[in-house]
């Protein structure tokens, strides 16, 4: 899926690649897997806060995906585990298979 945000960046990832998001319910920043990803939402890139303004899903088989883990203590709360990946904020390997 690709994410596009108003900044003019954009990130394509896999439906379950975790995601910095700002949840205005509870006024914090949150780990969410990218298929939870709307247009409206907030979300965090290389130039600060930023609205998204498109997502699109589509097939990703045979693609090649790239996941990093950050050497980082296994406590830190998920959405501190921040890769930028085309200058969007996604969250690392970690993050990815402990969103809950």
């Amino acid at each position: 899926m690709t994410i596009q945000t108003e900044d003019g960046l954009t990130v394509t990832v896999t439906d379950q690649h975790g995601m910095k998001l700002f949840d205005p319910l509870s006024n914090q920043w949150i780990a969410t897997p990218a298929k939870n990803m709307m247009t409206g939402n907030t979300t965090m890139t290389k130039t600060g806060v930023t609205q998204i303004i498109d997502v699109k899903a589509f097939p990703a088989r045979g693609q090649i995906v790239y996941n990093l883990e950050l050497d980082l203590p296994k406590d830190i709360e998920m959405h501190k585990r921040t890769v930028v990946s085309d200058g969007i904020c996604t969250l690392d390997l970690y993050a990815q298979g402990n969103i809950k």
